[in-house]
């Protein structure tokens, strides 16, 4: 806080004084331009420029005093351009140059120098030689960076009026005179904390930048020029500096000022002088920025192409093993891996034909990252990142090439297994989101393979969660592979089996609580190829894919726990049904049989076995082509199962339900038992309540149904009896809004009676 206040002070007194002197010299101007009034604003001005020698200031407070005198600095500039035809301008410029002191000299010199050159074209090539060699006279660190840079925002627009050697010339020379300067802030300071100076030199690292901006203005420097004259010297003085911060801001500044255009000329001549660096520049930053600059330029320029792609991935790789093989030992590893994914987001968006680029890059991205022993975030970072730039930019296409899987693979078992299962979902999601269909199963194998974090438990990860939280983030992962299952499309039929049996096989490695969310869509996926196949016939039947299904469908009811979903039995349930339109009665009637199984002994007695009872029912009514003794038994089976519901309401309702199926094999006999049973049920609810009278009603629908369907135990008077229950209970009901519904569902079936009886059923 004290070293602040001394600087503000410090400042305000610099000032202060500044302003106080161009008070005087802008008085001086209004008197006129006579050669004493000249020497007189002259003396003025050189009064507020030696405000500029001062070593009190810090490089931010400098800048500022700077800013104020350039400004005054103008305002001379001004009054001798509107005095020039009235003296000697180069008498004016050799007298400025006996000034006392070397600052407001140089100063001085250059000021009037500008104005002379503006008057004199002729006079333009000698006097920026001139400049140039004077300023030298100032050797301070800080008090030379800011005069040179005076010097080239001054000459600015003079530049155009020499040819371009000698404009390059000029700026080059200063340029380098500027940088050597800058770098010497680093040793000159009279500050002891090295952080801090270098805090000081980054602050004014834009002064150094101007001349490269200028060298890219001129508008004679073609992509030639900028090849044979520009780019060479300036890498050479980048090179030679040996200076780490020097090097870092002036290999940026070249990708930044400079077109891309250029650029796409000399890569081969910029990424060679990285090699020359100081051991401590992190080269991944330069040649990042540069292929960032590159890509866009590519995606800006769609019809563009790079020339000789192949040499100048062999440059590119050239520069990355360089840097491993120079710089291993003082660069972070996370940048040297940054390096290589990097140049594989160039090759992947600027390159025809990625993919063969991919390998041999990768394969010595992954031969480095497995030599790291240092695991720190940012490794591991940059590892993941060596997945994520081919998966987004190939998706499926990854697996196509072995070598890429090979890598693919030794990166993620590499990572932490956190780490690796974020890089296994997002290997999920590019897929779930591309949608590419995958060519073979061998290919399945590999993409799965990389969903192996998510399958199956790491030997140093815990089990599934059991906290509802937790249970809800494995449900999501799992739900995120599960879904996959859709991606497995293939024209023949042959290949997509092939398919989902590898995908069944890797899906197996996880545990039961995994593949009871994992294996469901493949069942049902596995369902649809049975029924396609049995539609048009080839290499692979209906009965090998159903045969299949069983053994997934068993697997998922392996019985180990009570569960609380009815799922299992819609599994065995639909494959039924499958089996059935395929004809395969013997393998329908399995799939039934285990469904009863997974009802009886794992499904807990509440809604789920009610809504798995009511699914079985309605999937046997649908069944054709089972046999009558294999029907008749599953029907009696579930007619038990009916009995043996909680709830009466239920339990009637479903046993008359089971007179359907005993309908469909012409077994009158079981029909009426069924219903009369289901009477039974209902006439054991509490008497007159709503219950017992609405189900009265829907089991006289149930007896019209089957009388109406010409079974012949079914006769008229079942009916007629059925009716003077309902109208008997109906009269001993209180009135209310339930008696008002019951009433109007009891008319409507009178009236389709009375219809019927009409037309002589």
């Amino acid at each position: 806080m004290q070293r602040d206040e001394e600087q503000d002070a410090l400042l305000a007194e610099a000032t202060t004084s500044v302003r106080q002197s161009a008070f005087y010299m802008k008085r001086a101007m209004d008197n006129g331009s006579s050669d004493t009034d000249i020497a007189l604003v002259l003396k003025h001005a050189a009064d507020f420029l030696r405000e500029l020698r001062t070593s009190l200031l810090s490089p931010k407070n400098y800048y500022e005093l700077y800013m104020l005198v350039a400004d005054e600095l103008r305002e001379l500039m001004v009054y001798i351009e509107s005095a020039k035809d009235s003296v000697n301008l180069g008498k004016m410029y050799d007298q400025v140059q006996s000034s006392g002191n070397v600052v407001p000299r140089m100063y001085l010199l250059v000021t009037v120098g500008v104005v002379y050159m503006r008057s004199d074209g002729g006079r333009v090539r000698d006097l920026l030689r001139d400049l140039v060699e004077m300023v030298k006279g100032v050797q301070h660190p800080l008090r030379g960076l800011f005069l040179r840079h005076y010097l080239v925002v001054s000459v600015k627009e003079l530049l155009g009026q020499v040819p371009v050697t000698d404009a390059l010339s000029f700026l080059l020379q200063n340029w380098d005179e500027t940088n050597r300067l800058w770098i010497r802030m680093q040793f000159q300071s009279n500050i002891k904390d090295k952080k801090q100076r270098e805090k000081e030199r980054q602050e004014l690292k834009v002064l150094v930048g101007t001349s490269l901006v200028r060298m890219s203005q001129l508008d004679d420097v073609s992509a030639a020029v900028y090849t044979t004259d520009v780019l060479p010297k300036v890498l050479e003085i980048i090179v030679n500096c040996k200076d780490k911060i020097a090097q870092v801001y002036l290999m940026d500044c070249v990708i930044q000022v400079f077109p891309d255009d250029f650029h796409l000329q000399t890569i081969p001549v910029f990424l060679a002088a990285l090699a020359k660096l100081n051991v401590a520049v992190d080269v991944s930053e330069p040649v990042l920025a540069l292929l960032q600059r590159l890509t866009k330029h590519h995606q800006a320029n769609a019809p563009h192409g790079f020339a000789a792609p192949d040499a100048l991935f062999e440059t590119l790789v050239e520069c990355a093993a360089t840097a491993v093989t120079t710089r291993e030992a003082t660069l972070p590893s996370a940048s040297l891996l940054a390096l290589y994914a990097g140049i594989m987001e160039f090759v992947l968006a600027c390159f025809p034909a990625p993919t063969t680029y991919l390998a041999p890059l990768l394969t010595a991205a992954t031969d480095f990252l497995v030599r790291v022993k240092m695991r720190s975030d940012a490794v591991v970072a940059a590892g993941e990142r060596l997945l994520a730039v081919p998966m987004d930019a190939l998706g499926a296409a990854l697996v196509t090439d072995a070598d890429v899987t090979r890598c693919a693979t030794t990166v993620l078992q590499w990572l932490p297994p956190p780490d690796r299962k974020r890089v296994a979902l997002r290997w999920g999601g590019v897929l779930l989101r591309r949608r590419q269909p995958l060519p073979s199963a061998d290919a399945v194998d590999k993409a799965w393979a990389l969903l192996l974090p998510l399958i199956r438990d790491d030997a140093d990860e815990p089990p599934p969660p059991t906290s509802v939280t937790l249970r809800a983030a494995f449900e999501k992962e799992q739900h995120i592979v599960a879904r996959l299952a859709h991606l497995l499309d293939h024209p023949e039929p042959a290949v997509q089996f092939q398919m989902f049996g590898a995908a069944r096989r890797v899906l197996g490695q996880g545990g039961l609580a995994r593949i009871r969310l994992t294996l469901v869509p493949l069942v049902f996926r596995a369902l649809e190829l049975a029924r396609r196949v049995h539609a048009t016939p080839g290499d692979v039947s209906a009965r090998e894919v159903l045969q299949f299904v069983h053994e997934m469908a068993t697997a998922l009811a392996s019985k180990v726990e009570v569960v609380a979903t009815p799922v299992f039995v819609g599994v065995f349930l639909q494959s039924a049904l499958a089996a059935d339109r395929c004809g395969l009665e013997t393998i329908a009637t399995e799939f039934f049989t285990q469904a009863c199984l997974v009802y009886e002994d794992q499904l807990a007695p509440n809604g789920q076995q009610l809504t798995a009872l009511e699914a079985m029912v309605g999937a046997l009514g649908h069944c054709e082509h089972l046999a009558s003794a294999s029907a008749d038994a599953l029907a009696t089976k579930l007619t038990q199962f009916a009995a043996r519901v909680p709830k009466k309401r239920d339990q009637c309702r479903l046993v008359a339900a089971c007179a359907h199926l005993f309908w469909r094999q012409g077994n009158g006999v079981r029909v009426l038992e069924c219903l009369q049973r289901a009477l039974k049920i209902a006439d054991g609810v509490a008497a007159s309540s709503p219950a017992q009278v609405a189900l009265f009603v829907e089991i006289l629908d149930e007896y019209l149904y089957f009388f109406l369907a010409r079974t012949p135990e079914i006769t008229k008077q079942y009916v007629a009896g059925l009716i003077a229950l309902v109208k008997e209970h109906l009269e001993n009901m209180p009135p209310g809004p339930e008696k008002a519904e019951i009433e109007a569902h009891y008319r409507n079936s009178l009236k389709h009676i009375e219809t019927v009886e009409l037309y002589g059923a």
